[in-house]
């Protein structure tokens, strides 16, 4: 398949997850925003006055890493088709984004 340039099995895989703080009236950044600035972005309510600690968890595991050629990712976006059908999804989610934004 040209679409794929690699498949590599990965045998130790980590994640790790981190709440930093919570909203219940403010989404997170949205995919335009930067994420580096999500401290900034989002208005939570913070889990401690003097925080030197942050709730977490570590998972361990194991996947398969699937290497993507990007030029046929842009050729495929090149196609009308897609970029029609991009733009009717980005119209839905700005008119959904500014829907929440009046309930508030």
């Amino acid at each position: 398949m040209p679409l794929i340039r690699n498949v590599v099995a990965v045998h130790r895989l980590r994640e790790v997850s981190c709440i930093y703080g919570f909203t219940r009236f403010e989404p997170a950044p949205t995919i335009e925003d930067d994420i580096e600035e999500v401290r900034l972005a989002v208005s939570g309510a913070p889990l401690a006055e003097t925080l030197d600690w942050l709730p977490a968890i570590e998972q361990f595991g194991e996947g398969i890493f699937i290497h993507i050629d990007p030029a046929i990712v842009e050729q495929w976006l090149s196609k009308p088709e897609v970029a029609v059908r991009g733009n009717q999804l980005l119209v839905g989610f700005d008119s959904g984004r500014a829907a929440s934004r009046d309930v508030v």
